[in-house]
C-alpha cells in the first residue's frame, strides 16, 4: 500500500468523522427537551384526521394547485389532475370534511379554496425536504 493511498484514506476518514460529529451535534440540539405547550387530545385527533386525508398524492396536488391561485373551479382541478369529475369531487369532499378546503357556488360552477393554512405548511415541509435531498 502506497503512502498516497493511505493519506487519501485519512483525509476521507477525517471528513467523515467531522460530518458524523456535526450530525450528532445537530441531533442532540434538536432532541434537547424544550418547554412545548401540552396538546389536547382533541387537537391531536383533528391533526391525525387532516394528515390521514392529506396522505394521498392527488390531494397534496390539489393543495399545491390551490396555493398557486386563490380559488379554482372543479373542472380546472380535474383537468390539471387528469382525473374524472367524480374522482376529483370525491377527493375535494374528503378535504372539505376535515376543513382543509371550502367551496362556494359561482353561477353553475363550484369553486374551491384553501380553508386551513396548515395544509400549506405541510406542502412547504415537503418542498424543503426535496431541496435538502437534492443538495447531497
Amino acid at each position: 500500500m502506497s503512502k498516497c493511498f493511505f493519506r487519501s484514506k485519512m483525509k476521507i476518514s477525517s471528513f467523515l468523522y467531522i460530518d458524523i460529529l456535526l450530525y450528532m451535534n445537530t441531533f442532540i440540539r434538536m432532541s434537547a427537551k424544550k418547554d412545548y405547550p401540552s396538546l389536547s387530545i382533541d387537537l391531536l385527533q383533528r391533526m391525525a384526521d387532516v394528515l390521514r386525508v392529506l396522505a394521498h398524492a392527488h390531494r397534496l396536488k390539489i393543495v399545491e394547485l390551490l396555493q398557486t391561485r386563490d380559488a379554482m373551479p372543479v373542472y380546472e382541478l380535474m383537468t390539471s389532475l387528469d382525473l374524472p369529475q367524480p374522482v376529483t369531487s370525491q377527493h375535494l369532499n374528503h378535504m372539505k370534511r376535515v376543513g382543509l378546503v371550502a367551496s362556494e357556488r359561482r353561477g353553475k360552477e363550484v369553486w374551491y379554496h384553501i380553508a386551513d393554512g396548515r395544509a400549506l405548511t405541510i406542502l412547504d415541509c415537503i418542498r424543503k425536504n426535496q431541496e435538502l435531498s437534492h443538495v447531497h
